[in-house]
Order: C-alpha cells, then sequence, then structure tokens
C-alpha cells in the first residue's frame, strides 16, 4: 500500500487495466501481474477484511 509521505516513486504494473465494458473472471491484475498463475485467471483472490491498525490479527 502506498503512504502519501513515502518519496519513493510508484512503480505502475505495465500494460493496461481490463476494460470495464468485457466481462471477465479471475484476478483483474492477472494479465499484468508478473505473479500470476492458472488460478488467477479462473477465479477472484479472496477478499481479506482488515482495517488499517496495529492490533488487527490476520
Amino acid at each position: 500500500t502506498p503512504e502519501l509521505d513515502d518519496p519513493r516513486p510508484i512503480k505502475p504494473l505495465p500494460g493496461r487495466p481490463p476494460s470495464l465494458d468485457d466481462a471477465f473472471t479471475g484476478c483483474p491484475f492477472a494479465p499484468r501481474c508478473p505473479h500470476a498463475a492458472a488460478v488467477c485467471e479462473e477465479r477472484p483472490p479472496a477478499l481479506v477484511d482488515g482495517a488499517a491498525c496495529h492490533l488487527l490479527e490476520v
């Protein structure tokens, strides 16, 4: 997660994001992600319930 006061430049993902007009399954980052696996194209990643709090247990 980028921090607003972080002086380092953000590294963009290469390629273009998927069009919202096109239906897709899987993770929307899969076509541009260097770590994508077959499962990434089949179903979206599970949602993780979290909060910006150091007391959160994952």
